[in-house]
């Protein structure tokens, strides 16, 4: 019976063989290596199966060959059943791989579409910087809308496009309509001309449209680096509203129609060194470390709740009225102005120093303002009225060179008067009568 069993099971190893061969014979390309190791698998089972069987015949003979041939096959498929775990842990491994290869192809095709993007970011940028050096004004006016495109984009070229665009704007500029204080210069009698300085005013109306549109895109943590570079720049009806940059810079600047800046928050300086302002200039709540308008000149300067840091204005002349309620000073505020209209501090806060002096020809409001710190009026003269009646003076504040005409309105707080310095000469001496300890 062993051996009959064993020939069962040679006979049956020499059947699988047979057909394995034969297969491979008919396709040639069939047997690879996963082929070989199921043979092998294949093979081992029957070996396993033969060796089981033998061996239980040989040492429990009396049992009988059919349970020696059930034990045999049980441990045949326990074999089998091993070499199936390790092929499904091979699919999946195999499975695995090849997600990965996506994956990797995946970032790959994303990294050039990405490479292709940004080269078509540059070459949008390079084109529109050749077509604002086009002649004709729609084309300047195109090169630019395709920059604000860009920002919406690629928000990392966002100080680069405020750099053009105010770089623009510095570009020399005259039109009939920009009278300064000082007169009309050029001579536009001749129509072409005009027509041209009308298209250029459009283009530049255009240019500054896109510096309020770009800055409104993002107010994040990025806007401290936004910065504008307005130096020399000639500016008609400038706007900015609800806008976050690091600073703004327009030393040398010229400003005519209506200029307005309501919102502004500065992370920055607002510098206005030597411009020249035509016509009306206001600061509405706006936020700045320091504003300076150092040699600067005005028509009409409206600084209402605005809010810097440092106020200096040195050397300052104003044409009109010159209004800064509610402005909240928290730093060092240094005046030195020329006003011929009215001037108006009515609720004002300075924290810092104050040191104000020049020649006011209109009435002086400073209405429940409020001085926190040393505060000085070198030289101030008051030619139109004064009204001071703050809400809050330094204790040790006693004026020295703070004169308003005589036959003017004067209202003072209690323990001051208007002292007259003598016939003839028409300025008072503001003086404080009670010495507060």
């Amino acid at each position: 019976m062993v051996i009959t069993t064993l020939l069962t099971s040679a006979a049956i190893c020499v059947v699988l063989l047979v057909a394995v061969l034969g297969t491979w014979a008919v396709k040639r390309t069939w047997l690879t290596a996963q082929s070989l190791l199921l043979v092998c698998a294949a093979l081992l089972a029957v070996i396993a199966m033969s060796g089981a069987t033998a061996w239980l015949l040989w040492v429990d003979g009396p049992r009988g060959p059919g349970e020696a041939l059930k034990s045999g096959a049980l441990t045949a498929g326990a074999v089998l059943a091993l070499y199936g775990l390790w092929l499904n842990h091979r699919r999946h491994q195999v499975e695995e791989d090849r997600r990965d290869t996506e994956r990797a192809r995946y970032e790959l095709e994303a990294l050039r579409s990405d490479h292709d993007r940004e080269r078509g970011a540059a070459e949008r940028f390079a084109r529109a910087i050749e077509l604002l050096g086009d002649d004709a004004d729609q084309v300047r006016v195109g090169a630019m809308h395709s920059l604000v495109g860009l920002v919406r984009g690629w928000p990392d070229l966002t100080q680069t496009v405020l750099d053009v665009l105010c770089s623009y704007l510095r570009r020399p500029f005259d039109h009939p309509s920009l009278v300064s204080a000082g007169g009309r210069v050029r001579d536009w009698s001749d129509p072409e001309h005009v027509e041209l300085a009308d298209r250029e005013r459009q283009v530049r109306l255009t240019a500054q449209r896109q510096l309020q549109e770009v800055l409104s895109f993002r107010a994040d943590e990025e806007a401290d680096a936004r910065s504008l570079d307005l130096t020399g720049a000639t500016l008609d009806q400038f706007t900015l509203r609800d806008v976050h940059i690091g600073s703004l810079l327009a030393d040398g600047s010229r400003w005519f129609g209506g200029t307005v800046l309501e919102l502004v928050r500065a992370s920055g300086s607002v510098s206005l060194r030597r411009a020249a302002v035509t016509g009306h200039f206001a600061m509405l709540a706006c936020l700045a470390t320091a504003t300076v308008l150092d040699d600067a000149e005005f028509d009409r300067v409206d600084l209402t709740d605005t809010s810097p840091g440092r106020l200096a204005a040195v050397d300052t002349k104003v044409r009109g009225e010159l209004v800064a309620d509610r402005v909240r000073c928290a730093g060092e505020a240094h005046g030195q102005l020329l006003v011929e209209g009215r001037t108006s501090f009515r609720d004002a806060v300075f924290v810092g120093p104050v040191n104000l002096s020049g020649k006011f020809e209109g009435r002086v409001d400073f209405e429940r303002a409020q001085f926190h710190n040393a505060l000085r009026f070198d030289d101030f003269k008051a030619h139109g009225g004064l009204r001071f009646r703050p809400a809050r003076l330094p204790q040790d504040f006693n004026p020295t060179r703070f004169f308003a005409m005589s036959g003017q309105e004067a209202v003072l707080p209690d323990g001051f008067e208007l002292r007259p310095m003598g016939p003839g000469i028409g300025l008072g001496r503001v003086q404080r009568t009670v010495v507060r300890r």
